[in-house]
């Protein structure tokens, strides 16, 4: 068979056009039918291009977005949808490795958390993420920020609720050296 270099540079062109393709292509991980966790679809995830879709229910688990920047979401929404750390001793929602606007998390219930120290439900350190349509609800603190501390952060609040959270300083959010931007928010 002879095959004339301009084909065979065609062909070659096309196969690593697909390639690159299939390498960026965003895929979408369902929790809990392609990974049983939360914190396992963001371990998995390609940072900058996928996305975790949380299946309604209860998820007793912590989860740090490990400075990627992906889409966490709730397909059911807040109210069937919750990440409950209770017993667990812990921050519920962790960002401190400079997760920026395109660290998502949206339509979750976060409750349960409990830090000795600052931010019972989501600690921003250095990072700021968009959280949109979530309810902080009883999440305590022993320092500050009983459902929110950010600290040197600029992080985005769109549509959220903040009820029964408890902290010396704070039960709702405590901010220092952030500005964080809160819109339509209880």
């Amino acid at each position: 068979m002879n095959i004339d270099r301009a084909s065979l540079r065609a062909v070659f062109s096309c196969a690593v056009s697909i390639a690159w393709r299939s390498a960026t292509l965003a895929e979408t991980i369902h929790i809990p039918v392609d990974v049983p966790t939360i914190q396992a679809c963001i371990n998995a995830a390609v940072d900058g291009v996928d996305e975790c879709v949380v299946a309604p229910g209860v998820y007793s688990e912590t989860i740090n977005f490990l400075g990627k920047s992906i889409i966490v979401r709730s397909s059911g929404g807040r109210g069937v949808t919750t990440i409950d750390a209770t017993g667990m001793g812990g921050t519920v929602v962790t960002c401190e490795n400079g997760e920026g606007s395109q660290t998502i998390l949206d339509g979750f219930t976060i409750t349960g958390g409990f830090s000795t120290e600052v931010g019972g439900g989501m600690v921003n350190h250095s990072s700021s993420p968009t959280v949109t349509s979530c309810t902080f609800d009883s999440n305590t603190a022993a320092g500050t920020g009983g459902a929110v501390y950010n600290f040197q952060s600029s992080p985005t609040f769109e549509d959220c609720v903040f009820m029964g959270n408890s902290a010396y300083n704070g039960g709702a959010m405590e901010n220092m050296g952030s500005s964080p931007l809160i819109t339509r928010c209880v």
